[in-house]
């Protein structure tokens, strides 16, 4: 505790030097300044006196007097000295308003002393010197030096024209901030303000970070908890409710942004919103509350996460369930795989059983019909005397054998060839499948064609075995032998 307030201590004096900057106010004391209007502009400075930081040196310059500047020389400017000792001369009204010369010796004195210049005038200069023209000259010199702040006292809008190139003055009064707008406002230390504006939206961000972190149910229970509007809204009440000195931080930091863009936008001027602004953290209520905000807040993030085993814990427990997540997710892929594997090897095995036995029966069937067509020559042989039909059944079975030569042949470099599933009873179908992958030629094709469809009338008693015996044994079986590749150097 004692460390904070040392901290909040050293911060508060820390921002309050580094504000402290000296304050150059050049008054117009030309003839044409009424009664009325200097006891507004000593009035004015007065003000501002009062809303400088403790410890802030003025230096307050009468310009156009009799004893200053009153022909249109040189302005001597004042020294800086304590605010409190900073008391106006008094001084007789001149009859020339030598703006220009007392703003150069200003802005000279200004430069030296990183310091603020704030002219307090009625009417233009009457001595042919163009106030711009200083400002741009001394910007060109000193690019790091601030414009010069204008007060108008009963000036005319020609006037105020003429100082466009000026930042407005503002003061604090009994109705709250007076303000002369510019009509053209230049250059302004934009970056400090756009840098302010981050900084209140990383606090802002911040501040939600840690809230979120600060409560004993985490994000993820919340949103198991949103099943209905009634539980939804329960559960937020009650979370407010638990961290509200948390989000204590977060009106804070709002209100410090809500404060600029609102000077920015009621004054339709961003450079005098900031001028508002400016005036707001001058005061010693502001420089008192914004840096006790941020300190206060910097203070709660440290002891917020000095718990360093809490947090640990918390993020050991968060990556112990996501591995578990994890690990489960992977026994569920591998089991997953596993079964889909066993399925596949379960499919393939019931169509291996099914083609197995499928060959099979295709190999019964043949050899069933070989059998039959034996048993068919046996029987025609036992009613001949002569050699005819012995020739023609040895004939035949030659060419069936040679026919399954080549089938093997096919079947042993083609794995499911289609002669499998083909019965040996059907062999005009094989011979078709033969010469399509040329193995046969087409001669060879027709004529054991017809051999076949005479076999089959001879089967089904319609015709003798005379009728084919001849061209079965005219055959010449070593046209059915394998044909080699033809060789592409024979091309």
């Amino acid at each position: 505790m004692r460390a904070l307030v040392v901290v909040l201590g050293l911060a508060l004096w820390s921002i309050q030097a580094g504000w402290a900057e000296p304050v150059y106010f050049v008054i117009d004391a030309s003839g044409s300044m009424d009664a009325d209007e200097r006891a507004d502009a000593i009035a004015f400075v007065a003000e501002t006196k009062e809303s400088l930081v403790q410890g802030s040196r003025t230096s307050t310059t009468f310009f156009g007097s009799a004893e200053n500047g009153g022909n249109c020389g040189s302005v001597v400017i004042n020294p800086l000295m304590p605010v409190i000792e900073d008391v106006p001369d008094k001084y007789d009204p001149g009859n020339f308003t030598p703006v220009g010369t007392a703003l150069r010796a200003a802005l000279d004195e200004a430069a030296a002393n990183d310091g603020r210049v704030i002219v307090v005038s009625d009417g233009a200069d009457t001595c042919e010197v163009d106030v711009c023209e200083v400002v741009r000259r001394n910007l060109r010199r000193h690019p790091t030096a601030r414009r010069p702040e204008f007060m108008p006292i009963g000036a005319s809008d020609e006037t105020i024209d003429a100082y466009g190139c000026f930042v407005s003055a503002v003061a604090s009064s009994a109705l709250g901030i007076i303000a002369a707008p510019m009509s053209q406002p230049k250059d302004t230390p934009v970056s400090w303000v756009f840098g302010l504006m981050v900084l209140c939206a990383l606090l802002m961000g911040l501040s939600v970070v840690l809230g979120i972190r600060a409560m004993e149910a985490r994000a993820r229970d919340l949103k198991k908890q949103i099943n209905t509007l009634t539980e939804t809204g329960t559960a937020c009440v009650s979370e407010v409710s638990r961290w509200r000195y948390a989000w204590a931080v977060v009106p804070a930091v709002m209100s410090a942004m809500i404060t600029l863009l609102t000077a920015w936008l009621a004054t339709e001027n961003f450079f005098l919103g900031w001028d508002h602004v400016w005036w707001f953290v001058n005061l010693p209520f502001g420089s008192m509350l914004l840096p006790a905000v941020f300190v206060g807040f910097a203070g709660w993030a440290l002891l917020e996460m000095w718990n360093i085993d809490a947090i640990g814990r918390q993020f050991t427990e968060a990556n112990v369930k996501v591995q578990l997540e994890k690990q489960r997710k992977d026994e569920r892929k591998t089991v997953a795989e596993a079964r889909a594997a066993e399925r596949e090897q379960r499919r393939q095995e019931r169509e291996a059983s099914k083609r197995a036995e499928y060959l099979a029966r295709i190999s019964d069937s043949s050899a069933a019909a070989r059998k039959r067509q034996n048993e068919f020559l046996a029987e025609i042989s036992l009613g001949s005397t002569n050699a005819e039909v012995s020739n023609t059944a040895v004939k035949l079975n030659a060419i069936t054998d040679a026919i399954e030569e080549l089938i093997a042949g096919v079947e042993s470099n083609q794995i499911l060839s289609s002669f499998s599933d083909t019965p040996r009873t059907d062999y005009p179908t094989i011979l078709n499948r033969l010469l399509n992958r040329n193995l046969i030629t087409a001669d060879v094709y027709f004529e054991l064609d017809e051999i076949f469809k005479e076999w089959s009338r001879l089967l089904s008693g319609r015709i003798e075995i005379k009728s084919i015996s001849e061209r079965i044994t005219e055959f010449d079986i070593r046209r059915l032998r394998p044909r080699s590749p033809p060789d592409s150097s024979s091309r």
